[in-house]
């Protein structure tokens, strides 16, 4: 120390140096720059903003580390998941990713409000909100004029004030927002590529095969059915009123001021017609004549009065960037390449929109249909029809083929109204989805499957618009307005595939009763000898995605053993199925000596009874005695034992107090028994505590009509109430979770609960507005339970699905009747 201390006084500026690098180094490693990976967690920096996952899978964990292992997984989520990033921290370095982690805060598919950590590389950020714009009175009075709901108005206010000339329309589709995408859950309605993640698929007994793990094709081999929560994302207006997304709703007319040949060719960019042309036979001279693409598409735009935008972003879509066999005339061509029976009969027909070309699951199939539409016309007939002029059938050069497609679009869609069957079809959106209001032929009548049709063509559209400099002219969109909306309808995350079902399970040796079925998951048994101290579980899932625990070597004991096998799908969901293993008794085992039981005597007051003897002794002096009541006996009267005689007794003069009083035999009051408060119908069905069975249709369900079916017992009287207690007139509706109250005279004896099956609003009727609280429990946005959740259940299967809601879609429509017993 002595030395030390010396030297530091000799070395003054030894001391200054030693306290800044200590000071730097302490510095850095606040930094970072020297912290081991084990060092823990830096002061987190505040981000609080709104992000998606965007890997396929995102472990979400307790501690930013990954060296801990299982143990600090909280959940899982996947690609698509919405999420609040609260903060970034310094964690564990991830190979690719590096050490920057994110808290996270988000809401899980069960209702549950989870936080922890994950990569910050599993995250995107979304886009800073825009600022609010400045108020504009003139422009909230005519969104006021339109009708356009509050939950639109943020967008479009937005996109007014840096569009200040677009011109957004409100149009009324008189319909429920959860009867709409239940309308286009139809079968083959809207279609998605089976390439998408699983997550996206529809899971309705039409569209998917449990046992199987594979989905219907409805167009071909890959096009099969979305799930409802997916068509309601991009159902919803609202999700799709961003600057470029808009475009799906303009209205497709022609505008010759803004729409030139220019902005066709920035459409067709990096395709096969993109600034090239064709060589055709001029229908006046017969001569062959050459146009570019770009000029075909304006000529039929003057021709139809169709957005020349419009049918060149069609085409693409249609045919392919490529283009496909529809516009090559030479289909013989591709039969021949798919090795499938070659004809000519097609060849030297184009068809740029694939008019006509239904679905078809055959190779080529719905080219094929095109191709013959476009030889034929749409009757499929050779006798040449004014419908078949019109459309400049046969289309049997590229020019015909553009110009008289566009006639098709426009007459059959862009204005079908002037034939006064259909409603105007006239924005992407409306082709695809056909809800806009009309009387009769609504719905079916649909241009295209692919729900993501809207959106590609609409991106084209747009693209256009922008490279042209156009955004700034005016431009109409026509947004349509469903009643009773959700807050949202937010993109479902990519959870990946559903199924947690068993391909099949069984013991080695040995046969379960029931045979297995994949669908059942109650208990499978099988009785096996006391020899058998365990048995080899085995079971395959159906799908290569998803976990499966619970097999192996399982011991026994004696008696029951439910082993339980429990299957994991790749998006979490569990099934669990059970086997019931009966090990039997050691039969070598000693038979147990039973141990007598002794029964306890009475232990009340005995009731006197006389001591037999030989003789009676007689008293010499008589005195007051209480004669006993002598108890009944089926046994004979005992052999008495030999005892000395007794003693006379002294005569005592009795006394009055001391005379024994008898003493009374106590009678019980016995209290009447009424007639157990049991209702009963020939109509209702009444089981245990709940009466079903209630006839819906045409208000048959008042309180007054359901007292008049119930038979009630003597001595009893019958009050229906709400749910909230409050009573029920006799002409009310009598709905789900409604009390019919059983009193005798003022009591309350028995409570039953009514379920109407369909009604789990609990109004009494079974309607749209059914549809949309089902579909909120369906997408587990809101969870129903009790008896709205039993009325749910329509089809008695213990759980609520698509299925039900299909039920429930199909009442309304009034195309089937929901069975109430």
């Amino acid at each position: 120390m002595h030395f030390i201390a010396a030297a530091v006084r000799s070395r003054p500026r030894f001391w200054r140096r030693l306290v800044i690098w200590v000071v730097i180094l302490m510095a850095l490693g606040q930094w970072g720059l020297f912290t081991m990976p084990d060092t823990g967690v830096m002061a987190d920096t505040k981000i609080n903003r709104t992000g998606t996952v965007t890997v396929n899978t995102a472990n979400i964990r307790s501690v930013p580390d990954t060296s801990l292992g299982a143990e600090t997984v909280i959940d899982t989520i996947y690609r698509g998941q919405p999420v609040l990033v609260l903060s970034s921290v310094q964690g564990q370095l991830v190979p690719g990713y590096g050490d920057v982690w994110y808290l996270i805060r988000y809401t899980n598919a069960s209702g549950t409000q989870i936080e922890g950590y994950t990569v910050a590389g599993f995250i995107a950020l979304d886009p800073l909100p825009e600022p609010e714009p400045e108020p504009d009175p003139a422009f909230e009075a005519y969104l006021d004029e339109q009708g356009f709901p509050e939950s639109y108005r943020n967008n479009l206010r937005r996109l007014h004030a840096k569009f200040p000339e677009w011109r957004f329309v409100a149009a009324d589709t008189r319909l429920d927002f959860a009867e709409a995408v239940e309308i286009m859950h139809t079968p083959g309605y809207t279609l998605i590529s089976n390439t998408v993640n699983d997550a996206w698929k529809s899971l309705d007994p039409e569209a998917y095969n449990w046992y199987t793990n594979t989905w219907k094709a409805y167009d071909g081999s890959t096009w099969i059915m979305c799930s409802r929560d997916l068509i309601a994302y991009y159902m919803d207006p609202r999700n799709m009123l961003s600057e470029i997304n808009i475009f799906q709703f303009e209205t497709l007319n022609y505008q010759p001021e803004v729409h030139h040949q220019a902005g066709v060719e920035v459409i067709l960019r990096n395709s096969f017609m993109s600034n090239t042309g064709f060589t055709y036979l001029d229908p006046e001279t017969g001569a062959e004549a050459t146009m570019s693409y770009g000029d075909a598409f304006i000529a039929a735009a003057t021709f139809s009065n169709v957005s020349p935008y419009h049918l060149a972003a069609r085409s693409l879509v249609e045919v392919g960037s490529s283009g496909s066999a529809s516009v090559t005339g030479l289909f013989s061509e591709a039969l021949a390449a798919a090795k499938l029976p070659v004809t000519t009969e097609y060849d030297g027909y184009y068809n740029f929109y694939n008019i006509g070309a239904s679905a078809s699951t055959e190779l080529l199939g719905n080219i094929r249909n095109g191709l013959e539409y476009a030889k034929l016309g749409g009757d499929r007939n050779e006798e040449v029809t004014e419908a078949d002029i019109a459309r400049l059938i046969p289309w049997n050069d590229r020019r015909r083929a553009i110009a008289g497609g566009s006639v098709v679009i426009g007459s059959g869609y862009i204005n079908a109204s002037v034939g006064t069957d259909y409603a105007d079809q006239n924005t992407l959106y409306f082709q695809k989805f056909n809800v806009a209001y009309a009387p009769v032929a609504r719905y079916w009548h649909l241009y295209m499957g692919a729900i993501l049709a809207p959106v590609v063509e609409g991106a084209k559209l747009y693209k256009a618009y922008s490279e042209m400099g156009d955004l700034q002219k005016p431009i109409t969109f026509l947004i349509p307005v469903f009643r009773n909306m959700p807050d949202a309808n937010p993109k479902p995350p990519e959870t990946g595939n559903p199924n947690n079902w068993l391909q099949t399970l069984s013991l080695d040796g040995f046969s379960l009763t029931p045979s297995f079925d994949p669908a059942k998951t109650n208990t499978y048994s099988l009785i096996v000898d006391y020899d058998i101290s365990s048995v080899q579980l085995s079971a395959v899932p159906v799908s290569g995605r998803s976990q499966v625990s619970g097999t192996g070597a399982r011991q026994l004991a004696v008696g029951d053993n439910v082993l339980d096998v429990v299957v994991t799908a790749e998006n979490g969901d569990k099934r669990t199925y059970a086997v019931n293993v009966v090990r039997q008794e050691d039969p070598n085992a000693p038979t147990p000596t039973a141990t007598p039981t002794i029964t306890p005597g009475a232990t009340g007051t005995p009731t006197p009874t006389p001591s037999a003897s030989p003789s009676p002794t007689p008293t010499p002096t008589p005195s007051p005695t209480v004669t006993p009541t002598p108890t009944p006996t089926p046994t004979p009267t005992p052999t008495p034992s030999p005892s000395p005689s007794p003693s006379p007794t002294p005569t005592v003069t009795p006394s009055p107090t001391a005379t024994p009083t008898p003493t009374p035999t106590v009678t019980p009051t016995v209290t009447p028994t009424l007639a157990p408060a049991e209702l009963s119908s020939s109509v209702l069905k009444i089981k245990g505590n709940q009466i079903s069975g209630l006839d819906p249709q045409n208000g048959a369900n008042t309180a007054k009509n359901i007292r008049e079916k119930l038979t009630v017992p003597t001595g009893f009287s019958v009050q229906i109430q709400r749910a909230d207690g409050t009573p029920l007139g006799d002409e009310e509706l009598v709905g789900t979770g409604y009390k019919i109250q059983v009193h005798n005279g003022e009591t309350l004896v028995r409570t039953f609960t009514v379920i109407l099956y369909g009604d789990a609003s609990g109004d009494g009727r079974i309607n749209s507005y059914d549809l949309s609280v089902i579909f909120e429990h369906v997408l587990r946005r809101q969870s129903l339970v009790e008896s709205p959740l039993q009325a749910a259940n329509i089809d008695r299967n213990d759980r609520v699905n698509s299925y039900d809601l299909n039920l429930v879609f199909r009442h309304v429509l009034r195309q089937q009747t929901i069975d109430q017993q």
